[in-house]
């Protein structure tokens, strides 16, 4: 009996993979929300999941070249992102726009006003969290440390925006408890995928480190940063997926404020502190990411109970 039943969802999720893949439309504002998520998320997670392995290979060959080309690499993508906030607010608004319009089954042009808002939002809160990031390697450079390492788990954001979808669609089709189900639903599936990949991170730090790179300064820099930053990857899961929940539904605001106070008030003065006054130095600066990233999850979590996200006009 028990075999039958694991065959008969073996089947269930084959069927359901294979749909999520033919490209057709389906109603997410109706039946089963595990369904639904499986649906919306199993093609973003593998296109964050073929970018992930464009980024592993790149970094993967720029280490041969040696390790300042890789802190090169690392620096020029953070500031890059100051560009690229730009075209991914404008992408986030029109999912949030878009998946609101479906819901309602309302084929009206979306408001150009409305538009507007949401991108500037989404753009300013991209442009505030973006520099706790740029500051950090900065950070490691002033303390003498010879390496930067940044893991980028991007498969997880595919199930974020996944709910950020969920939540436009059912904002529109006015069932706002279906949309905060399907929030806690994928924040859920989102930290078990990260739980275990900080089991994997912590237990095979000094493997997966030796494949980059075997130079007995960086190896221990190295560990030490996958480590402390893998600690709050159960936090980081609902981080990702609470912020675009809020922008899926329109509220670019509440993301806004989070960032400024947790990446500018909170990290890189407890990035600074730690580094240098406790005498940490690098790994400093990696529990200030972790610190604060956590703080995001906690901070977006309390804030999202309120439920004031579902009054939202868009």
């Amino acid at each position: 009996m028990q075999a039958e039943t694991t065959q008969h969802g073996f089947r269930e999720l084959v069927v359901t993979v294979r749909e999520s893949l033919s490209g057709r439309q389906h109603d997410y504002t109706a039946g089963p929300l595990r369904r639904a998520i499986l649906l919306l998320a199993i093609p973003m997670i593998l296109e964050m999941v073929m970018e992930s392995v464009f980024a592993i290979c790149d970094i993967f060959f720029v280490a041969r070249v040696g390790i300042d080309a890789v802190a090169t690499v690392g620096l020029t993508e953070s500031v890059l992102m100051l560009i690229y906030a730009v075209a991914i607010g404008l992408a986030m608004a029109t999912t949030a726009m878009v998946s609101r319009r479906i819901g309602e089954k309302d084929e009206k042009a979306a408001s150009v006003a409305g538009m507007q808002a949401i991108y500037l939002g989404l753009v300013l809160g991209l442009l505030i969290g973006i520099p706790g990031w740029l500051f950090a390697p900065r950070l490691l450079e002033l303390m003498g440390a010879q390496a930067s390492v940044v893991f980028a788990l991007l498969p997880s954001w595919g199930l974020a925006n996944a709910a950020a979808t969920l939540v436009g669609q059912n904002l529109g089709a006015r069932r706002p408890d279906r949309a905060e189900r399907a929030v806690w639903l994928t924040g859920l599936y989102n930290m078990v995928f990260l739980g275990l990949v900080t089991v994997a991170f912590v237990a095979a730090a000094p493997w997966l480190v030796a494949v980059f790179t075997d130079d007995g300064r960086i190896a221990p820099v190295a560990e030490a940063s996958l480590r402390i930053i893998s600690y709050g990857y159960v936090f980081y899961a609902w981080g990702m997926v609470l912020t675009q929940a809020f922008n899926g539904a329109g509220d670019t605001t509440t993301p806004t404020w989070i960032n400024l106070f947790c990446f500018w008030m909170l990290q890189i003065p407890l990035a600074w502190f730690l580094a240098g006054n406790a005498g940490l130095g690098p790994r400093g600066v990696f529990w200030a990411v972790a610190i604060a990233e956590s703080v995001v999850a906690v901070t977006a979590a309390v804030i999202f109970r309120r439920g004031k996200w579902k009054a939202r006009e868009v």
